[in-house]
């Protein structure tokens, strides 16, 4: 799952979030990563059963850190921006 590599995350209110690997026969780094974002059982249902997690859901979970209507999630993580490190904030225009 690339959201785990963010240090700040705004989800648009229809995403979701899902870890297929296991499925697919090649887990990797999930095996450590959920287990530091999520409850126990909650990284271990996501990791084994590979099913879809709403965005509101990871919300509650402190997966993201926002939530927006799709059209507004730029708009939104603008101003984290002015908060930022001047690289970050320079590289990301």
């Amino acid at each position: 799952m690339l959201a785990w590599v963010c240090d700040l995350i705004v989800a648009s209110d229809d995403a979701f979030f899902q870890d297929p690997v296991n499925r697919m026969g090649i887990p990797g780094v999930e095996y450590f990563a959920h287990g530091h974002e999520l409850p126990p059982r909650i990284a271990k249902a996501f990791l084994l059963l590979g099913e879809r997690m709403p965005a509101q859901r990871a919300f509650q979970y402190g997966m993201v850190n926002e939530i927006a209507p799709a059209p507004s999630c730029a708009t939104r993580s603008r101003p984290w921006l002015t908060k930022s490190p001047p690289a970050l904030a320079s590289a990301t225009g």
